[in-house]
């Protein structure tokens, strides 16, 4: 027993360094048949900047991934993604997560219009639309497996193309911003972020627990009023076989990021729980919500 509680404790340690340390994320550059390079830059760009802003990921310089560029046109195959060379680039950028994306589609549309005033008379105008298409996959360089795909479409969201547009550059544009809010969703449901509770900081009046601090701040984007799951982590051996097990006990709400390591958050559910756990000396993390 002793035994089996090193090595789970061994591994506890473990998760609890990494979930403090930011990822590190290599975006290739997107394959695109039916657009301009310009705008397969433009889709990509989007991707590293729904990344970029989460501040919870290191990006790999884009002017190491010459290689990797090259290789994949050398190779002319989407099965690249998944082949053991990408994997060894990946490797070498020193990347934990790979994301390559294809557009399927940018179609743009401007027409002539006509109109009638209200005095009777007609005038002619101009509509400007676009509507994407793209889907990114993300690969586990240690492992080489894809863990993640997702297409996007203006489509799916019911926005057929932007007509409210001065030219179609700009429809464009806010064709791509409307995607905005689909890939945060992506991104916060693929790359939660793990977090570390420190302390029980305040005790309401029955010892539950009413505000905790967590080894997350500023660095790591972590924002006033965001929710939180707080969990329990144990290990259990099954089949001989170690097992992770997370088993949600409540929730919080950032009260306030006080630096840039270390927040203060109130407890919205579970605060006896969270407290008797404690006590109990269990590992509890905290993991964001989206």
């Amino acid at each position: 027993m002793k035994k089996i509680f090193l090595i789970a404790t061994i591994l506890f340690n473990y998760l609890y360094c990494i979930s403090q340390e930011k990822q590190s994320i290599a975006v290739l550059p997107f394959t695109y048949s039916s657009c301009t390079n310009a705008d397969a830059h433009s889709i990509s760009e989007n991707v590293v900047n729904a990344l970029v802003k989460t501040k919870r990921f290191n990006i790999v310089d884009r002017t190491k991934m010459d290689e990797i560029n090259k290789e994949k046109n050398l190779q002319k195959s989407e099965a690249f993604m998944d082949g053991d060379a990408l994997v060894e680039q990946g490797k070498s950028l020193g990347a934990q997560f790979l994301v390559s994306g294809t557009v399927s589609s940018v179609v743009k549309n401007s027409q002539w219009k006509t109109r009638t005033k209200t005095d009777g008379s007609t005038e002619n105008y101009q509509t400007h639309e676009c509507s994407i298409s793209f889907s990114c996959k993300v690969l586990d360089v240690e492992t080489g497996q894809i863990v993640s795909s997702e297409a996007f479409s203006t489509n799916a969201n019911g926005l057929l193309g932007i007509s409210f547009a001065n030219n179609i550059e700009e429809a464009f544009g806010k064709s791509l911003r409307s995607l905005s809010a689909a890939i945060d969703a992506w991104v916060g449901k693929n790359f939660p972020l793990v977090i570390n509770l420190v302390e029980i900081s305040e005790k309401d009046k029955k010892g539950g627990a009413s505000k905790i601090l967590i080894s997350a701040g500023s660095d790591l984007g972590v924002a006033k009023n965001e929710k939180l799951k707080v969990v329990e982590i144990s290990f259990i051996e099954v089949n001989g076989q170690k097992k992770e097990r997370r088993k949600e006990i409540g929730e919080a709400k950032v009260s306030s990021v006080d630096d840039a390591n270390f927040s203060t958050c109130s407890i919205t559910s579970g605060a006896a729980e969270i407290a008797q756990r404690i006590d109990a000396g269990a590992k509890l993390m905290l993991v964001t919500i989206k």
